[in-house]
């Protein structure tokens, strides 16, 4: 939550993650930067708000879907549930690479985490991109935890933790990702 921060927003964008994955597209900015977008772009009277929006962005549906993910789900109690899951993912992984020799890195941003083939801390997409070497060392880990039953965003080799998200999940997975490892330092 951006008040666990001290964080104060300028502007707040609110698209499909918070509506359930149905089409939403609501934006709005503190009052100060918009003032400062409307006397550099003014909006010509004929047209909508910056030319964004359609039938589905603003329907009954929509806004539910909307209304319910803020009230019951992203919630304080929530967030520190898949905080504190986060934490732990990224433990896990951490010593099961110092355990195994493996000199990768894990990088965590709120409940977040994603593993590199290398122990760097990027600075943009391409140092990402660039730590994806072994194509087939990859799909191996993407296909063995598979068919073990944890799916891992493929372009990234990230983890998100949710609500629903549970410690005994978390260290099935822990197990599982050893045992696909082992094999890749010789350990099997």
């Amino acid at each position: 939550m951006l008040s666990t921060h001290g964080i104060r927003a300028d502007m707040i964008v609110i698209g499909k993650p918070i509506a359930s994955g149905i089409p939403a597209a609501v934006y709005g900015f503190a009052s100060d930067l918009a003032r400062t977008i409307e006397s550099r772009y003014p909006a010509p009277e004929d047209e909508d708000a910056l030319g964004i929006g359609t039938t589905l962005t603003g329907s009954a549906v929509t806004l539910a879907a909307i209304r319910g993910t803020l009230e019951h789900v992203l919630t304080e109690e929530a967030h520190r549930h898949m905080n504190a899951l986060a934490e732990h993912y990224e433990a896990g992984v951490k010593s099961l690479f110092a355990d195994l020799g493996l000199d990768w890195s894990v990088i965590r941003m709120g409940t977040r985490i994603e593993f590199l083939y290398e122990n760097t801390n990027p600075r943009n997409g391409s140092d990402v991109l660039n730590s994806f070497k072994d194509y087939d060392l990859n799909a191996y880990l993407h296909v063995a935890l598979l068919n073990r039953g944890f799916v891992l965003t493929p372009s990234h080799n990230m983890a998100l933790m949710c609500p629903a998200t549970t410690r005994a999940q978390v260290d099935a997975f822990h197990a599982a990702f050893r045992e696909v490892l082992e094999p890749v330092v010789g350990r099997d």
